[in-house]
């Protein structure tokens, strides 16, 4: 296992780690006209968006790659080389440890027919049901692929590429909010624009429900029928 481990899965810098307390708090909250008061809330008096949020960004693909190779290997030999190489004690590389756990299942348990686990809900979860890219067999403490797992992946990219072939017969894609649709046989261009309207939405003060007036988002698709001349153009069958 390589030494530098720990530089590889710690290489990059956390994404929106640079951006500034202005930035933070450029979205400020808008206060309604029928706020009693009209002054900010003293705990939370800004508003953060979530594009400038600072953000875990490790680079897990060597780890990945750690654990492919750890295949046919006793679980307690791998998982001791790799404590060698990877210092736990900080907040990003525990962070990166759960990772770990999220791609090989080491609480598999044998019951004399099948390999399961013990789902958070407390009832049984099958090898073949777990989302996991390996698995520690109980019975010789050895990383094994979880084939069933890679075999469900497969079968969705299969169905995914069949259901894009079925709607590219039904669907042309021009640009963003534009589009062609055919329905029942006939062919239709679709336009979507975002609108905003006011709505009343309730909101919880103290220990009542007050309804204010707020402005949300609206989307709209518009429909036409294509013509025969639009159809030959852009070879509509």
């Amino acid at each position: 296992m390589r030494s530098d481990l720990n530089k590889l899965l710690c290489e990059r810098e956390r994404l929106f780690a640079g951006a500034t307390y202005k930035d933070r708090v450029r979205c400020k909250q808008t206060i309604d006209e029928d706020d009693v008061g009209g002054i900010e809330k003293m705990r939370r008096p800004y508003k953060m968006h979530y594009t400038i949020m600072k953000e875990f960004n490790e680079n897990l693909n060597p780890l990945k790659g750690v654990l492919r190779k750890a295949v046919g290997r006793k679980w307690d030999e791998f998982f001791s080389d790799l404590s060698r190489v990877f210092d736990t004690r900080s907040v990003i590389n525990r962070h990166i440890m759960e990772h770990l756990y999220d791609y090989v299942a080491i609480d598999m348990k044998w019951d004399g027919r099948e390999l399961y686990r013990i789902a958070s809900y407390g009832g049984r979860t099958g090898l073949k049901d777990t989302n996991a890219l390996y698995y520690v067999d109980p019975r010789d403490r050895i990383i094994k692929v979880n084939s069933a797992y890679a075999n469900r992946n497969r079968d969705l990219r299969h169905m995914l590429a069949r259901r894009k072939a079925v709607e590219a017969l039904t669907r042309r894609q021009i640009d963003k909010t534009h589009a062609y649709e055919k329905v029942n046989g006939t062919w239709f261009h679709l336009s979507e624009s975002t609108v905003q309207r006011t709505a009343i939405v309730p909101e919880r003060v103290g220990s009542e429900i007050v309804l204010r007036h707020r402005t949300v988002l609206q989307r709209v698709v518009k429909r036409r029928t294509v013509g025969k001349k639009e159809l030959r153009a852009n070879n509509l069958q």
